[in-house]
């Protein structure tokens, strides 16, 4: 297995390496400041995610990446950003060639009288999922932006009450695909218990309104979703801890009330760890999420249930190994099903602090109607 590597993207990583190489000379573990520089291989025995009555599209592809870390404690206030940025780059498909790019500000502040805050602002661009586009080789990039503010009082110091407010923009590149660009607005007020031992319980009332800027009335252009929830994080012992939500979601498409959604949801994590190098994880959920489409009548958004288990060594603080499976099947429109299941194997192997090599193999299993 062979991989080019552009001009670029060796430019790229040479400069980074420097700057890394450096800065591990008079890092301390204490520093606001680090850098990471990733080189990854892939190989992608279905690149398209062909059904059978397509020969799948085999390929393999290189991402050099850069990430550049800053969390600073001042005084009452904390600052945290993170800047990503990869060069991606395909070995015979060079039309999906793309760089890709993450950023991340959060803003974390403490006040006189029980006040605090949290403020925070995230940008991407990724190449879009080929899971839910069918027999397109074309490179839609996929931008997504999104910004929130809290605001938390406490009037007694186990009873926070807070307030938050979200806002966020999904675009495509690709024109055809702009109907799944989706715009949303949200507000939430939830009530917080903060038990002596660590534990924590929450409950809360979430808005949300959504619009597809692009899409005809006719055909779903906006919706409302409501939810309610209580969450609780409970430690039973020092070896576990367990996470519960359990609420309702009520969606509501003003344009197509005979999509609407009302139901039940809801996630289920637990952790264990059975020896001081062994755990296992598992995860249990229903939801309601957005996903993309190809076809302009059809929902964007889909009833999903998933559940997954994990089993992770790590015999030294240097290397890791992690093996997984999961399932996830999503119901759209109440009529249409697709069910996924994944079997993933993750080494890790970090020789020096700056520095961490990583392999994973994935195996996926799709059925749809």
């Amino acid at each position: 297995m062979r991989a080019k590597l552009t001009k670029q993207g060796c430019a790229l990583a040479i400069a980074a390496w420097a700057c890394a190489a450096a800065g591990m000379a008079a890092a301390g573990e204490n520093d606001p400041l680090r850098l990471i520089l990733a080189e990854t291989l892939s190989y992608d025995s279905n690149v398209f995610r062909s059904s059978g009555a397509t020969a799948p599209v085999s390929d393999t592809s290189t991402s050099t990446a850069i990430t550049l870390t800053l969390d600073k404690q001042l005084s009452r206030q904390r600052l945290q950003a993170a800047v990503s940025l990869s060069d991606i780059r395909y070995a015979r498909l060079g039309a999906l060639n793309n760089r890709a790019s993450n950023y991340r500000f959060v803003w974390q502040g403490t006040f006189p009288g029980g006040w605090a805050s949290y403020a925070s602002w995230s940008r991407s661009e990724s190449l879009a999922n080929f899971a839910d586009l069918q027999n397109t080789s074309a490179r839609d990039i996929v931008t997504q932006e999104s910004a929130s503010f809290r605001l938390s009082y406490l009037p007694h110091p186990d009873w926070p009450v807070y307030v938050r407010f979200a806002a966020s923009n999904t675009s495509n590149s690709l024109a055809a695909l702009n109907f799944n660009d989706l715009r949303t607005r949200g507000a939430e007020a939830g009530l917080q218990y903060n038990s002596p031992l660590g534990n924590q319980a929450t409950l809360l009332f979430r808005r949300t309104g959504g619009r597809y800027p692009f899409r005809p009335a006719p055909l779903g252009e906006r919706f409302d979703q409501d939810e309610l929830q209580a969450a609780v994080q409970w430690q039973p012992g020092s070896k576990s801890s367990l996470g519960l939500q359990l609420g309702w979601t009520r969606r509501q498409q003003p344009d197509r009330p005979q999509r609407n959604f009302d139901g039940a949801t809801g996630r289920l994590n637990f952790d264990w760890a059975l020896t001081s190098v062994t755990s296992i994880g598992a995860t249990l959920g229903r939801d309601v999420t957005p996903v993309t489409v190809q076809d302009v009548s059809l929902d964007n958004f889909a009833l999903v249930r998933s559940y997954g288990l994990t089993a992770r060594w790590t015999p030294t603080a240097k290397f890791s190994a992690a093996a997984g499976f999961g399932r996830q099947s999503r119901v759209f429109g109440g009529v249409a099903t697709d069910s996924t299941a994944a079997s993933t194997l993750d080494l890790q192997y970090a020789p020096m602090r700056a520095l961490q090599l990583s392999m994973q193999f994935k195996h996926e299993a799709r059925k749809s109607s």
